[in-house]
């Protein structure tokens, strides 16, 4: 049996040699020859998805990620980020994030997805996960994706994506990864700045709720709370130097242990900076504001954040909806505070804000939800 395998490994070099048109190099591994008659016959390697490499971070953020049990039909495989697509349009871009490694994300994460594809059809979003695959027992993403031709659920390559900046000595450090630091959040916001300094465009948190298109140019920030500049929405064009000096910051001041060293508070010094003050408090009270030669504006809270953090219960009291569109007239979003609402139910027939946005923004996601549950 041996002597036969020899003689079908020498019949293949053979052919490769033949193919090539030459005598050939002896000394030239099979496997090597072996790859060029592939080649040669027009073969070309079969896209990459997560499984089938799985980098050191993984061992960190994804510890829940079984699919045991389910169909490979209700499985959605994903290409990644950077290595194996890539935005095709500059600055006309969405990016969400779930940086957790969540393989089922809940039904008010789609309904922000969906809100911003639904909102702006102009736009390509995209949802960017840790997890190598995404699950679609109840069939809401693939649903979403036939609906939303602008809507691409992708992995994320980040060797790649953090190669060559400001960010990826902390990264590469992994100081981040310890569990008191919270990893997914502090990945995250490395991640956005660095997905928008690539591609340009929009970054949203998925507790965000898109309920009119984003028609504001670029380079836009917004006020949060106290004249504090928000890390939950930013918009900006692909290489901003306010993006690069971000990175920096983030690199330089991150404290492990140290909640929202580099969220808002990183946001905030890089905008002051290239403001030319410490006092934000003036900026806030001018907003909308440039700054920088007009390269970075400052938009007052009632366009990114209506409601601060300690009244996020409105978004869910009854009747609070019934004025939606007064109340929101000057609104391009809604955040609703996840860290802090997260366990609040979103009941129907409330008329609550949530369920008012919910309805026109995410409406197969609202579909969905609703069939399962009251309230979700």
């Amino acid at each position: 049996m041996v002597s036969v395998c020899v003689v079908v490994v020498v019949v293949v070099v053979v052919v490769v040699m033949c193919v090539n048109g030459d005598s050939g190099d002896l000394n030239t591994p099979i496997s090597v020859l072996l790859r060029g008659l592939t080649k040669d016959l027009g073969h070309s390697e079969a896209p990459r998805t997560g499984d089938q490499e799985r980098e050191w971070w993984a061992d960190y953020l994804c510890h829940q990620t079984n699919f045991q049990g389910q169909e490979q039909k209700h499985i959605i495989p994903l290409q990644q980020l950077f290595r194996d697509v890539t935005p095709e349009r500059r600055d006309r871009n969405v990016f969400l994030m779930d940086t957790a490694c969540n393989t089922h994300p809940r039904y008010r994460a789609w309904c922000s997805v969906e809100s911003w594809a639904n909102q702006n059809p102009d736009l390509d979003v995209w949802f960017l996960m840790t997890s190598q695959k995404v699950s679609d027992t109840d069939g809401l993403p693939s649903l979403l994706m036939h609906k939303y031709p602008n809507l691409r659920l992708v992995g994320t390559h980040l060797a790649g994506i953090f190669k060559g900046t400001p960010v990826e000595p902390l990264y590469l450090s992994r100081k981040w990864t310890v569990s008191e630091t919270w990893p997914p959040e502090v990945l995250s916001n490395m991640l956005r700045a660095l997905v928008l300094w690539h591609y340009g465009g929009i970054y949203s948190d998925t507790d965000i709720l898109s309920i009119r298109p984003f028609t504001l140019p670029l380079n836009a920030t917004g006020f949060d709370v106290e004249a504090v500049v928000g890390s939950a929405l930013y918009a900006f064009s692909a290489h901003h130097p306010l993006l690069w000096t971000l990175m920096e910051d983030i690199n330089k001041e991150f404290i492990p242990g140290v909640w929202g060293i580099i969220g808002p508070a990183a946001v905030t010094r890089v905008v002051k900076k290239a403001c030319g003050t410490n006092d934000t408090y003036t900026l806030l009270h001018k907003a909308p504001v440039s700054c920088a030669n007009k390269s970075v504006t400052i938009y007052p809270d009632t366009h990114f954040f209506p409601v601060f953090w300690h009244e996020f219960e409105r978004y869910f009291n009854k009747s609070t909806g019934l004025n939606f569109d007064k109340d929101f007239k000057s609104s391009y979003v809604l955040h609703m505070w996840n860290v802090f609402s997260k366990w609040t139910p979103i009941k129907m027939g409330f008329f609550s804000i949530y369920e008012a946005a919910a309805r026109r923004s995410c409406p197969l996601t609202f579909s969905r939800a609703i069939l399962r549950s009251n309230f979700f």
